[in-house]
């Protein structure tokens, strides 16, 4: 039987993970799976505000006959605007999302990524982590359910160029082999 593999987003101290796959997932200045329009990133005066990371990883709520491998994830590779950038990288652990809500997240950097491993996160358009190229990720799991792989984090920087208003929809893509 073909495994069912859903996307959680980890939030809050827990952490709390959501199913978001066929959600809206919304980066925004605090650490909830579903923030609406609330908590908005400020376009700063200067400098850079940012959105508190999300933290995702795949799940198998239906084991595999076998096992699942070749775990991926890119985006569609598609600019987020003027005076925006998505950093993103894959973790071994979960850190919770900080910073001053309603104005900016804490930025996402190897030293402020405190459990276990994020490498130094990169631009996910321009590195490019794009269907082509994608980011391997670090996991498998066998014939069984649960949580598994590594977790890829992202976050949106917002600078002082930035346009006012919603940005338009971007895709992210998790993609694996199943045996």
């Amino acid at each position: 039987m073909a495994a069912t593999v859903i996307i959680n987003r980890l939030t809050g101290a827990g952490p709390t993970t959501t199913d978001i796959t066929s959600a809206t997932n919304r980066m925004s200045t605090s650490d909830v799976v579903a923030p609406g329009t609330s908590d908005p990133i400020p376009i700063p005066g200067a400098g850079t505000n940012y959105s508190y990371w999300v933290v995702t990883r795949l799940e198998a709520t239906v084991a595999p006959d076998n096992g699942i491998n070749a775990v991926k994830w890119y985006c569609d590779g598609t600019s987020f605007g003027t005076g925006l950038t998505c950093m993103g990288e894959s973790a071994t652990d979960y850190t919770q999302a900080t910073g001053t809500q309603g104005t900016t997240g804490t930025e996402l950097t190897a030293g402020n990524y405190t459990t276990g491993t994020l490498t130094t996160p990169v631009n996910v358009v321009t590195q490019p982590y794009v269907s082509g190229t994608p980011k391997s990720m670090t996991g498998s799991i066998g014939a069984t359910t649960g949580e598994f792989g590594d977790r890829f984090v992202y976050q949106l920087g917002v600078g002082a160029t930035a346009g006012v208003g919603t940005m338009t929809a971007r895709t992210f893509t998790w993609q694996f082999d199943e045996t």
